[in-house]
């Protein structure tokens, strides 16, 4: 088997190795860094965030500040929606994918594509990184260029010289980043391929569970007037919406809930799907309240002036009020939907302030692969920037 080397091999292309790999080489030059990426592109997910737009972070997350000096040094220019959601200027997520591609490329970092990794193991105090070729048809190609090629289907010269693209190969590296990502949006390459990785090398995984997804409720299959709520396909009301379990109030939040055919999505209620834990959700009730600025009191006929006909011929049919919708969720909706994995290696098993492995020396963790999870509105992503930041910083600093 042939083998390439590099001080430091970073497995996953996606928003945390692409910081981490670009830290890295500001802080320590000499280094050789190396960027596997499975698919035939890096950044998919990151060009594909926020509908497209890539919200890069929030202004109310600590960790922003320092993020933005690391943007605007590399020629990102953001800027901020009324809710503080942080965007590209351009509102283009592909323009954060060539910004940062292009900040590898000038600091010499090495970016092999269409290369999956099969395992990782270490001895000697290196570790050694099987790969194979994924042929294209392996995933779905995500258009993320609109047909122009940006350096797809690349594979660095400086590393491997005159080997052919659909060989065999191992890394054997110094330092290992496992930057793979979560489950979530498999068909973008992240299939939950580093958690195995995590646990042959002597990591524990949490359970993996789709957060930030819709919501399945029982009403609209179970219920005898099911019909009733399938109606409701397709209206968006803004609401407040209270999730209870045993009569207890976990989460409350307003804001617009989207009904679908197998029960409700939104914001709101991705930010809700973080609460529900376990298989069976029987403990829990879901209570909307449509109309939050009145009371009880008004009248039956000013009922469409409040909420929209559908919804509003819906609560007269049921019986209920507006104030008090009530639904109750029977699960998640899949991998395919969710933005985030809830779960991954637990942070005690790693040093926090560098991402590193506590059983392993010189291997790190960054981004989904790590058991921390936020809401919508851009911390998620932070927690990509935030946590390969300090991965690249202290993998240089190893080196030194």
């Amino acid at each position: 088997m042939k083998e390439v080397y590099s001080d430091i091999c970073i497995i996953g292309g996606g928003a945390s190795g692409l910081i981490a790999a670009i830290k890295a080489a500001d802080i320590n030059p000499d280094a050789s860094v190396l960027i596997l990426e499975k698919l035939d592109e890096v950044g998919h997910k990151v060009a594909a965030s926020g509908n497209g737009r890539c919200n890069l972070s929030n202004i109310k997350s600590p960790e922003w500040e320092k993020t933005s000096l690391f943007f605007s040094a590399i020629g990102l220019f953001t800027r901020t929606d009324s809710d503080g959601r942080i965007y590209p200027y351009s509102e283009d997520g592909r323009d954060v994918v060539s910004i940062l591609k292009k900040a590898c490329e000038e600091r010499g970092v090495e970016i092999i594509t269409r290369r999956e990794v099969t395992k990782v193991s270490v001895a000697n105090d290196s570790f050694t990184v099987n790969t194979i070729f994924n042929r294209p048809k392996a995933y779905r190609r995500v258009s993320m260029w609109d047909g122009k090629s940006i350096g797809a289907n690349s594979i660095l010269r400086n590393v491997i010289g005159d080997m052919g693209e659909d060989e065999p190969f191992d890394v054997v590296a110094k330092e290992v980043l496992i930057a793979a990502g979560g489950k979530s949006k498999p068909k973008m390459g992240t299939t939950g391929d580093g958690y195995g990785f995590a646990r042959e090398l002597g990591h524990s995984v949490t359970p993996l569970i789709p957060v930030l997804t819709g919501v399945e409720v029982t009403e609209f299959s179970e219920d005898p007037k099911a019909a009733l709520y399938r109606n409701l396909s397709g209206v968006r009301q803004k609401a407040n919406i209270t999730l209870k379990k045993n009569n207890n109030d976990v989460f409350q939040e307003y804001g617009e809930i989207q009904f679908t055919d197998y029960g409700i999505s939104g914001i709101c209620v991705f930010d809700l799907s973080r609460f529900l834990e376990g298989k069976d959700l029987s403990e829990y009730e879901i209570l909307i309240d449509f109309a939050p600025d009145f009371d009880d009191s008004f009248p039956v006929e000013s009922l469409t002036s409040i909420v929209k006909e559908p919804l509003a011929e819906c609560v007269l049919n049921l019986g209920c009020t507006v104030r008090c919708f009530a639904l109750h969720p029977k699960g998640l909706r899949g991998w395919e939907m969710a933005q985030v994995t809830r779960g991954g290696v637990p942070l005690s098993e790693i040093n926090e302030e560098t991402g590193e492995s506590l059983i392993v020396s010189g291997l790190f963790f960054s981004g989904e692969m790590l058991d921390v999870d936020f809401r919508c509105g851009g911390f998620n992503l932070q927690n990509a920037w935030t946590t390969g930041l300090r991965a690249g910083e202290f993998m240089a600093k190893k080196l030194l």
